[in-house]
């Protein structure tokens, strides 16, 4: 059985309609409640600003698919984030790593497979 990194949330404290907010992991909540699971092991990020929400989920969304799948607004997205300087390089770096160590932690000795430098070869 392969290994799948858990679906990432925030805990959402300044609205009473919601608790948590998905980041990453959607299609693999998605398939566990069709197969009939209550629920999920997740990653908390508490108290995380929109900023590194977001962040989160387009780091997720570039570890996973290549940037030709991405649709035209989320590549503009992607570069106008990555590129504009919109986040401090060294917080960015922190959360590519922490999301490459979940993505690859049932193969530590193999390199990634997927992720932006990779992409970039």
């Amino acid at each position: 059985m392969e290994f799948s990194p858990p679906p990432i949330v925030r805990r959402i404290h300044d609205d009473p309609g919601y608790e948590y907010e998905m980041l990453a992991g959607h299609n693999r909540m998605n398939a566990g409640m069709q197969a009939g699971l209550e629920g999920t092991w997740c990653l908390v990020k508490d108290r995380l600003s929109d900023a590194d929400a977001l962040m989160y989920v387009i780091e997720t969304n570039l570890l996973q698919r290549s940037f030709q799948d991405l649709l035209p607004s989320e590549r503009a997205a992607v570069l106008a984030m990555r590129y504009l300087n919109m986040f401090s390089q060294g917080k960015r770096n922190d959360i590519i790593e922490e999301l490459r160590r979940l993505e690859n932690s049932d193969r530590p000795n193999e390199p990634p497979t997927c992720g932006t430098e990779f992409h970039n070869r």
